[in-house]
């Protein structure tokens, strides 16, 4: 999936512009996440007036992607020039605001009363390839104040364990006031040549960041890389119980239940899951086909891999490991698709997909 760059030209924004209320609480945060201090988990000061957020279409923006700073002319850093990149507010949040809506990746905390505004920026950079043009972007947080003051920014690709291409799911604040930041990235060193990429990876994460009056504190960030799901699946079919088709396909549990029916036994805790390519290019190396894994048109995936521990005799021959294909359908939503169980021989028992 390629990102789509945002290049609105906001003209004549409503002088009704939308007003946000402070300290929104975004739908999709719920608990505090792990590793933030005890200072940061003190009630937050209740705010003193509502936020306009349309000043964020001429908010300054720092150095990003090594890109001069600047202040945003409706939403967009003028001045670059293709070659150099680009950087604009964050997913469609310009659009978001031009029809009145509340940005998904935009939230308003506070700090001793005062407003503090969090918003995903994106920046990218432009590789000029043999034939073509690759942008390497990724999304990055930037703080202000009400008077849309800069504070700061966090790039969420300095985390080990993500490299570049992130995009920013969501922005929102917790019942103790830090901003939980959720987005999705490629593995560290799962891909040599990540301009080879066409998005952002499959590995979801979430992280608090707080504002403490003079620099940006993060938590400790959570990662899902499939692996997840595919506990939950292994260990449902394992105990006999129904796996619904959020989790898995029927095809994907039936080859499981066979294998484990003639006595197979797998330990989730060694579950390996990776970045594949994916592709419907036979000739791209590594690539597996996306319709013959069964994932949705348009999306990606991951591999996961979960040797077995028992070494059972399995159609004649030593079980050595499962393989399933995950969907990616989009922030830590993963599904299992197919797989195959391979022997000491040859692949055996792969599973197909098939229309729901």
């Amino acid at each position: 999936m390629r990102r789509a760059t945002n290049r609105f030209a906001l003209a004549g924004v409503a002088a009704n512009a939308l007003w946000v209320v402070l300290l929104l609480v975004g739908c999709t945060a719920s608990a505090t996440t792990a590793g933030q201090t005890a200072a940061s988990k003190a009630s937050p000061t209740p705010p003193e007036a509502p936020v306009n957020l349309t000043g964020l279409l001429t908010a300054p923006v720092p150095s990003l992607c090594g890109l001069p700073a600047g202040t945003l002319v409706n939403g967009t850093l003028p001045g670059l020039s293709v070659i150099q990149g680009g950087v604009h507010l964050g997913a469609t949040i310009a659009r978001d605001l031009e029809a009145g809506a509340a940005p998904k990746t935009v939230a308003v905390s506070s700090y001793t009363g005062s407003p503090v505004i969090a918003a995903t920026v994106n920046c990218h950079n432009v590789e000029v390839k043999t034939n073509r043009i690759v942008e390497l972007g990724l999304d990055q947080v930037v703080f202000w104040d009400k008077d849309f003051k800069l504070l700061g920014s966090f790039d969420v690709n300095a985390i080990a364990a993500s490299i570049a291409r992130s995009s920013i799911h969501s922005v929102s604040v917790s019942d103790d006031g830090s901003f939980i930041v959720r987005w999705t990235a490629l593995d560290t060193g799962e891909h040599l040549d990540p301009s080879n990429v066409l998005c952002c990876g499959t590995k979801s994460a979430e992280l608090a960041l707080r504002w403490d009056g003079y620099i940006i504190l993060p938590g400790t960030p959570t990662y899902y890389n499939a692996s997840q799901v595919v506990a939950k699946f292994v260990e449902a079919v394992t105990a006999g119980k129904p796996v619904s088709f959020d989790v898995a396909r029927p095809q994907a549990v039936e080859l499981l239940k066979e294998v484990i029916d003639q006595g197979a036994t797998f330990d989730t805790s060694l579950i390996r899951c990776s970045e594949v390519n994916f592709s419907y290019d036979p000739s791209y190396p590594n690539s597996v086909d996306p319709d013959l894994v069964g994932f949705e048109y348009g999306t990606d995936g991951r591999s996961c891999e979960i040797p077995a521990t028992n070494k059972e005799r399995v159609g004649g021959r030593t079980l050595v490991k499962a393989t399933f294909h995950v969907n990616h359908l989009g922030w830590n939503y993963y599904r299992v698709t197919s797989g195959d169980i391979e022997t000491d021989t040859l692949k055996d028992y792969p599973s197909r997909p098939s229309t729901p």
